[in-house]
């Protein structure tokens, strides 16, 4: 059993945007995989989740990118899980380009809800526990609230539909990413890098459910947008998001 873990990835074309840059719901979705290797490494992977029936869900995640990328370059992706705080169970990643510079940082707070009920529980419950590095940092940061003075939203209507449900059956938290990222046109994508990603995963969506997605700039910030999703019938707040540009 090892407390880190290390793959080697390459950028395919569908983890690639227009520009043959990693796309940023691709780290999401490069973290995802190798979260889910190492907890299944560890005795507490989907499989003997689901005999218990418990699931992980992220919660919360910090993403710091110094550089990206491209199409056909071969990345190296390290994470270990790094201990609880509060009830949240915090696991952080590094990705290095081919040369062995850190590229891309990243810290997450995942917690586990019992099948049934949607109701947090934790692995003691099952007598199983979670090995940890906690005083290893990738990122030493912690979920908050999001307390930010807005400007003029900017509002935008997305539809669950079939492909953007997971085997979970709710969108998975990369697709969530996507959906972000579509608030933008692509001039703004032509002239923006984008600095960090920080969000708060507040609810689920299945399929056939409406999304309200606002953008705002950050009166206080510069080159700093909040973007946040609620579910149209019943005003459920999903998502919050800080985008941070270079």
């Amino acid at each position: 059993m090892k407390l880190k873990i290390e793959t080697e990835r390459r950028v395919e074309s569908f983890d690639a945007d227009l520009h043959n840059k990693l796309k940023i719901s691709s780290i999401f979705n490069y973290m995802q995989d190798i979260a889910a290797k190492h907890a299944d490494d560890l005795g507490v992977g989907y499989n003997i989740l689901q005999e218990n029936q418990i699931f992980w869900v992220l919660s919360w995640a910090k993403v710091e990118i110094a550089s990206l990328p491209s199409y056909g370059d071969t990345v190296k992706i390290q994470t270990w899980a790094k201990g609880k705080n509060r009830l949240y169970y915090m696991r952080d990643f590094i990705i290095s380009d081919n040369d062995g510079k850190e590229i891309i940082k990243a810290t997450s707070a995942w917690l586990l809800l019992d099948a049934g009920t949607k109701r947090m529980t934790d692995l003691s419950k099952i007598g199983l526990e979670l090995p940890s590095f906690p005083k290893d940092h990738a990122i030493d940061e912690y979920p908050g609230k999001f307390r930010f003075q807005v400007n003029e939203e900017t509002n935008y209507m997305r539809k669950i539909l079939y492909s953007d449900i997971d085997i979970n059956k709710h969108v998975n938290n990369s697709r969530y990413l996507e959906f972000i990222l579509d608030c933008y046109n692509q001039e703004e994508h032509e002239t923006k890098e984008m600095k960090t990603v920080t969000i708060s995963y507040k609810g689920e969506t299945h399929f056939m459910d409406e999304l309200n997605i606002s953008r705002s700039p950050l009166a206080e910030q510069t080159n700093t947008d909040l973007i946040k999703a609620m579910r149209i019938d019943d005003s459920k707040e999903i998502f919050n998001c800080i985008l941070e540009w270079k």
